[in-house]
């Protein structure tokens, strides 16, 4: 009698379907690369995030999406995955097919084999550019005049305890200039 074994092979076989349409209906690239570096799976993301179809990318190695500025930290953190390391929440620059460039935060997880040594990288990237955007609007609006332009006093109290950090430090001389506008409240309020 096989009922049960057909059972549980009927059970692995739509399993691995509701995971594949996970995996392929995902908003953040699934991927995975030989230990080359080279693409061996991407999903559809690939598009939405580098411009490439899937396809376009598969072994290609990732220094084609490299910035200049991101190569050797990539190299060296993905050398990291392929000697065993798990890689969480790496950020990096990459270029999508237009030369735009994107902010992309990226997973990675050895496979090693029975032979102790990495035999592929499988993981998740996601695109954070529109997130760091953000992130740096709000920075500069943190610490500057909305209607000037001009850095604002929580700007400056910042530099003033690090520069007096600094100075504590080394023991150095500095003199503080104090300059005081008449009428400016007025002007500023009415202009």
């Amino acid at each position: 009698d096989i009922t049960e074994s057909k059972a549980t092979e009927t059970m692995l076989l739509e399993a691995e379907e509701r995971y594949r349409n996970l995996v392929v209906t995902a908003h953040d690239l699934v991927w995975s690369m030989d230990t080359e570096g080279r693409w061996t799976y991407l999903n559809s993301a690939a598009h939405h995030i580098y411009g490439y179809d899937a396809k376009e990318l598969l072994n290609e190695s990732l220094s084609m999406l490299q910035t200049n500025e991101s190569r050797g930290r990539d190299e060296s953190a993905f050398a990291s995955v392929i000697e065993g390391e798990e890689l969480l929440g790496y950020e990096t620059v990459h270029l999508d097919k237009d030369g735009s460039t994107r902010q992309i935060s990226f997973n990675g997880r050895p496979h090693i084999g029975s032979d102790g040594k990495v035999q592929y990288i499988t993981g998740t990237s996601r695109d954070i550019t529109e997130q760091k955007a953000y992130e740096t609007e709000l920075t500069y609006q943190a610490q500057h005049d909305k209607l000037t332009g001009l850095q604002n006093r929580s700007f400056f109290q910042e530099e003033l305890e690090c520069l007096s950090a600094r100075i504590a430090r080394r023991q150095e001389k500095c003199a503080l200039i104090y300059l005081d506008l008449d009428q400016f409240k007025y002007v500023n309020d009415t202009i």
